[in-house]
């Protein structure tokens, strides 16, 4: 064999290798579940087999990610059914389970949070409440709406309000059930694992939560910048939380660190303030929120340093977030995804 031969056979030999450990890589690179389509400051993710990272817009969520934020930090999240979850600082939110099957439009969605606010705007997945939310002391199943979740840091206690859509069921620890049918209305559960009856918020309590989790925050001021190409975004998606479309959604390539998002995304809802009416005669009240009695505007732990906290997934997993209790054991009831009680009168 001459050496020009050589040389092509070698040439060839590197090219088929190259390309096959591009297939495997591809084969087995986990599955992305949606995008960071807003931060503001600074959030940071884990992925399931990965090292922290700054958390910036355009970024891909795997199935098994966990989103942190610090005292200032804020983020949006938008799936691949449509819904979207707005995170208040000093929040923990993990993507336990994402299954979508964009012909069908079925699928599920189950979330894990250990503290902070969060804001759920339901797509196509909460259609049929196949959408779940566990803290440390309550489990919220979600169909066709719109919820903002409190949790405290300190002692799990979890907040729950209803402030669009269909119905909001929160189970306890010990398996007591409630369900709120009424926009405006919230459900507390304690550290003793007992729901409370669903009461009425009125719009002044509700603007604290409302800053804390806005609809729009914004660019990514402050993140470090990677290479960044001409912003092509273009999210063609329904702006109803009712009907949306399975949408394509962008990614670093084509939308760029601190870009701003389409405005049809930044406004696709009112703020919650705005969607609360007049008590309806016999509502209860829920005390308003006060320095004295209000998670959101208690002085928090210290904002951790999150370059620090450079070590393995297991280790920096919330210490008061229970496991999945086993069946029978006390704890939650068994829930299946998708057989939330019916959200009839």
């Amino acid at each position: 064999m001459t050496t020009v031969a050589l040389r092509r056979y070698f040439l060839m030999t590197c090219a088929a290798f190259a390309l096959n450990t591009g297939s495997a890589v591809a084969e087995t690179a986990p599955g992305r579940v949606g995008v960071a389509t807003a931060v503001n400051t600074t959030a940071e993710s884990l992925p399931p087999r990965g090292t922290i990272r700054p958390l910036v817009v355009g970024l891909d969520i795997e199935q098994g990610e966990r989103i942190d934020t610090d005292s200032s930090g804020r983020a949006q999240l938008l799936f691949l059914d449509g819904s979207t979850i707005t995170i208040g600082n000093r929040a923990s939110v993990v993507v336990d389970d994402f299954v979508f099957d964009a012909d069908s439009r079925r699928g599920h969605l189950a979330l894990s949070m250990a503290r902070g606010l969060m804001r759920f705007i339901g797509g196509y997945l909460s259609k049929d409440g196949s959408v779940v939310v566990r803290t440390p002391t309550a489990l919220l199943g979600i169909r066709g709406a719109i919820v903002m979740i409190e949790v405290a840091p300190d002692t799990g206690s979890t907040t729950a309000t209803l402030l669009f859509g269909d119905s909001l069921t929160v189970t306890g620890r010990l398996g007591a059930v409630e369900v709120i049918r009424r926009v405006g209305h919230s459900i507390t559960v304690g550290v003793d694992g007992l729901p409370s009856q669903p009461r009425r918020i009125t719009p002044e309590q509700l603007k604290p939560l409302d800053q804390a989790a806005p609809n729009n925050i914004g660019g990514s001021p402050g993140l470090p910048l990677a290479p960044s190409p001409p912003r092509q975004a273009e999210l063609d998606m329904a702006v109803s939380a009712n009907a949306r479309p399975a949408i394509a959604l962008p990614n670093a390539a084509t939308l760029g660190v601190g870009a701003e998002v389409p405005a049809d995304i930044k406004n696709q809802v009112k703020p919650a303030a705005a969607m609360i009416g007049p008590a309806l005669p016999g509502s209860v009240a829920v005390p308003a929120f006060s320095p004295q009695a209000s998670s959101l505007v208690l002085p928090g732990p210290p904002a951790p340093d999150l370059n620090a906290l450079r070590m393995s997934r297991q280790d920096l997993q919330p210490s008061h977030l229970p496991d999945r209790p086993a069946a029978g054991s006390g704890g939650f009831p068994k829930l299946p995804i998708g057989h939330l009680p019916p959200s009839g009168p």
